[in-house]
């Protein structure tokens, strides 16, 4: 994937405004199972951001607890999770 403004291309990627970096996914033992866990946000949630959006991959093969949404509903944050078509 490609960020507008950026000459990174991307896997797997975190953006909030400003910046964008890759996402090492499986570096806190995120996989398609055990899905994605709340550590896997939280960089991005730190950035004052208000809506957070989660692409599920390939074949929708990545999972997304309600906990992973939850912690960043708690603090105000709308969380999407999306098709991957959808998520970019």
């Amino acid at each position: 994937m490609k960020v507008e403004g950026s000459t990174k291309t991307y896997k797997y990627l975190k953006v909030w405004p400003g910046r964008s970096q890759a996402w090492g996914w499986r570096d806190i033992g995120t996989e398609h199972s055990p899905c994605m866990q709340p550590a896997d946000v939280e960089e991005v949630v730190k950035k004052s951001v208000q809506t957070v959006v989660i692409g599920l991959g390939m074949s929708e093969a990545l999972k997304v607890p309600p906990s992973t949404a939850e912690c960043s509903e708690k603090q105000g944050i709308d969380v999407r999770v999306l098709q991957r078509g959808q998520a970019y």
